[in-house]
């Protein structure tokens, strides 16, 4: 009884903090840059990322390699562990399509998960939740040379991203950073 009462004041008092955090302190918006290519802010996502997040990102790499094959990398997420070292399981139980759930796990971080686009070699995108933490994550394939410019957006929402916005930050640059260079050497083998 007395581990439940000390429980329940533990989340009252994160509560009121988030409640009195996000009215009083807000972290400063992060401005994204724009794409440097037009091309990419073309491809329409049936699900924007949320640009008054806490915590957003964006990031991109050139992959020499066809985006047919950096598409179906991304889109095959039982094979995610195998390129991303981040990545300890994930489960599709279906082929990929729009509004398809699937779950995954970062360690001990587990991920429940939903396709909300899927455009065939040129957009992936999802939405997942996990532990006080709601995520848009976007992926656009624009095709260059005899390659691919891989562009990455996520944001992460919810009470956990706000009362710790700058080591979500952190993790979700270093993360995505991290995600995309081992997605081209996954491609580039």
């Amino acid at each position: 009884m007395k581990a439940l009462s000390s429980m329940f004041a533990l989340f009252v008092v994160l509560l009121l903090g988030y409640i009195g955090y996000s009215f009083i302190v807000k972290p400063p918006k992060v401005e994204l840059k724009p794409w440097d290519d037009p091309a990419v802010s073309a491809i329409e996502m049936n699900v924007d990322i949320n640009f008054d997040a806490p915590v957003v990102e964006r990031q991109d790499i050139y992959i020499k390699a066809d985006r047919r094959e950096i598409w179906q990398k991304i889109a095959h997420v039982n094979d995610w562990p195998i390129w991303q070292s981040s990545v300890t399981s994930a489960e599709l139980t279906s082929a990929p399509a729009e509004k398809t759930e699937f779950h995954w796990a970062a360690g001990w971080i587990k991920f429940r998960s939903r396709f909300h686009t899927l455009k065939k070699f040129s957009a992936i995108g999802w939405t997942g939740t996990t532990y006080g933490t709601d995520a848009v994550h976007n992926w656009r394939l624009e095709p260059k040379g005899d390659g691919c410019m891989v562009y990455v957006e996520e944001s992460l929402d919810g009470w956990l991203p706000l009362l710790m916005t700058s080591n979500f930050r952190e993790e979700l640059n270093s993360g995505m950073k991290k995600n995309l260079q081992e997605l081209k050497a996954a491609c580039e083998k």
